[in-house]
């Protein structure tokens, strides 16, 4: 893979089966979407325009006067709030929905299964590590300029998409420039920086695999509410592996109990770290 072009997508179209998942006909469900500050803020802290892709500004902000090229009129809400605490912020109009490119145009973007941007912070994270002789921020520029040239390429040029804040070859270019400029040098700053570039580009597309990355480094740094964690055990952690199904307890009670014996101390339980990640 050399480019955005070698990608493994499926590409949308106006076809029963094929539209796009979030696309607003036969689509009940659009209505409910708004954009967190896990999303939001990271996007305002680095001023990059791919916020003005990702989500729509805050109805409240627009209506007290801001423009909607403003980051400021971007608000997100914290997912790691109790629903009830979310819920009231929703009541008050001051959130951000999807981009309508999400729900107006019938083929959105195609949806992807492994990018060449996702290959670029992969060999950028081994690079950081010392596992490959390449440049660590020379990989990771090329991932966050593929992950906006998708972005740019996949967007009609309107401002009722762009939100008059374009992802030209201008902007992009700037944007490598100063994230490079801004690169750690450290190991473990390198490492944070390239989970977070990754994080941000699978917006949308990366269904599990960002929990699959923050379980094994702990980025992004995603908030954590014990007020509203479902984890008993240590409600301060994200969870980092499911518990055996009830088939197994049922059908294959000794092996489970030899599994877990070996690996866990003899406890099921959803803190403890799987062989893989040891």
């Amino acid at each position: 893979m050399i480019a955005n072009a070698d990608n493994f997508q499926l590409v949308r179209s106006d076809k029963s089966g094929q539209t796009y998942p979030f696309y607003k006909i036969s689509n009940s469900f659009v209505i409910y979407p708004v954009v967190s500050t896990e999303i939001i803020d990271r996007l305002k802290q680095y001023q990059d325009r791919r916020l003005f892709f990702y989500a729509n500004p805050s109805a409240l902000q627009i209506a007290n006067g801001k423009q909607v090229s403003d980051f400021s009129a971007y608000v997100g809400i914290d997912p790691s709030l109790a629903f009830g605490d979310i819920a009231d912020l929703k009541k008050k109009n001051d959130y951000s929905k999807l981009n309508d490119r999400y729900t107006e145009l019938v083929s959105g973007e195609p949806t992807q299964q492994y990018s060449y941007a996702h290959l670029c912070f992969v060999v950028a994270e081994a690079a950081a590590r010392g596992w490959v002789t390449e440049s660590s921020v020379n990989w990771y520029k090329k991932g966050i300029e593929a992950a906006m040239k998708f972005i740019a390429d996949n967007t009609p040029n309107t401002s009722q998409y762009t939100h008059n804040m374009p992802l030209d070859g201008t902007y992009i270019a700037s944007a490598i420039a100063s994230y490079g400029d801004q690169f750690p040098t450290t190991k473990e700053g390198q490492i944070e920086a390239i989970m977070t570039q990754k994080y941000l580009a699978s917006f949308l597309q990366g269904r599990i695999n960002p929990y699959y990355d923050y379980r094994r480094t702990g980025y992004p740094k995603w908030k954590i509410n014990p007020a509203s964690s479902l984890n008993a055990d240590d409600p301060t952690k994200i969870p980092v592996r499911w518990r055996y199904p009830a088939s197994e307890y049922n059908y294959n009670g000794q092996n489970l109990d030899e599994a877990l014996a070996r690996q866990f101390g003899g406890k099921d339980e959803i803190n403890q770290l799987m062989w893989l990640l040891k």
